[in-house]
């Protein structure tokens, strides 16, 4: 074989079928299990001297790594499920049903369960305990209002790490207002959107004021709002444009170094995590490697240990005296699974099971 017939073989498109197995299961799984490693060093240590991916980079850690990925992944998925039925009402009920029930028991176990555990005057707690606040708080996605837990740790707080769901429910009715526009029939449009918070998050790196919304507790802040909705719309490129996009072993290859290379700074850290970590994620979650396909026939555990996540590890850190990250991190993904296992079978499928009521059509897994 000459060497032009070589090199012609290897600058091949690498061909990425979307009707076989993918893996998003698997890098689901990943991420959420990445935020408990990331946060067993933040919450011990009260800063990020010893997380892991902080330390090669100094920019991203491993929990903001893994939130970009859910966001992508998002962003592809939920515009794809819009367009296998495009209803508003199944739509808005679906995205109900995979968000809502889960949070809510969720919310009640740590304000019932792990709050009662995480101080040392249970009585107090109780006296102290606010259920109007509570109940609006988790009817509207907030993380769980409950009386001072943890107190004398870092961030004493129940779980700081709800705070995502409340933007990812966000980006949802984004999507059906785009939807009931029929914006997607001109993806352009999305891609106007998706090129203008790209450039705005660049230029105007760092946006740190809070965003009032609908009054209550009810905020974002807006740096985590930009950064958020234009990685779930940089998903949704993916998605919209999947034709388009070509898998080449060069441009796999110069994805990986420009994103290294954007991970050194922190202006460009997330818009180089939206583009060129979403092009490796989609081209591995297509990518033929049969050791992951058992991943997509396992449950969902992904959102369980996301939510069971925090809680468990305050815990763990609150009770056990002088605990090393590494101990929190194993311990964490045990009884976190644990959790994320009983909501899944308990909780999260008997509720998707309720879509029934809307037309049936062929879908992917549950999103």
């Amino acid at each position: 074989m000459s060497q032009q017939e070589m090199a012609s073989q290897v600058d091949q498109p690498v061909r990425v079928n979307l009707r076989h197995a993918n893996h998003f299961n698997f890098f689901r799984l990943c991420f959420a299990i990445l935020v408990i490693v990331s946060h067993s060093f933040e919450l011990v240590d009260g800063n990020r001297s010893r997380e892991l991916l902080t330390r090669v980079f100094g920019t991203l850690s491993f929990g903001e790594f893994a939130v970009d990925g859910f966001f992508l992944l998002s962003g592809y998925l939920i515009i794809q499920s819009w367009q296998m039925e495009p209803r508003l009402l199944p739509f808005l009920w679906k995205r109900f049903l995979r968000i809502f029930p889960a949070f809510i028991v969720c919310s009640i176990i740590c304000a019932l369960l792990f709050g009662p555990l995480g101080v040392h005057h249970r009585l107090g707690y109780w006296a102290a305990f606010d259920i109007k606040t509570f109940v609006r708080t988790m009817l509207t996605l907030g993380s769980v209002y409950v009386p001072p837990v943890f107190v004398g740790s870092n961030y004493a707080v129940m779980n700081g790490a709800m705070w995502t769901i409340r933007y990812e429910m966000l980006c949802y009715l984004m999507v059906a207002f785009a939807g009931v526009l029929s914006l997607f029939g001109r993806p352009v449009l999305w891609l106007l959107v998706t090129v203008t918070l790209i450039a705005g998050s660049i230029c105007f790196y760092p946006i740190p004021d809070r965003v009032f919304f609908l009054g209550w507790d009810l905020y974002f802040y807006a740096d985590a709002l930009v950064r958020l909705i234009m990685l779930f719309v940089v998903g949704g490129c993916f998605y919209l444009f999947r034709q388009s996009v070509v898998y080449r072993p060069c441009y796999i290859l110069l994805a990986l170094i420009l994103l290294i290379a954007c991970l050194c700074d922190a202006r460009w850290a997330e818009p180089g995590m939206a583009v060129f970590g979403g092009y490796l994620l989609f081209y591995l979650a297509y990518a033929r490697i049969p050791v992951l396909d058992r991943f997509q026939r396992l449950p969902d555990l992904s959102y369980g240990i996301y939510l069971y996540g925090w809680p468990i590890q305050k815990l763990l850190i609150f009770h056990i005296a002088g605990i090393s990250p590494w101990l929190v991190m194993i311990l964490t993904i045990v009884l976190a699974g644990y959790f994320a296992f009983v909501s899944w079978h308990v909780i999260e499928k008997p509720s998707l099971s309720l879509k029934s009521w809307s037309a049936r059509r062929p879908v992917q897994r549950i999103v």
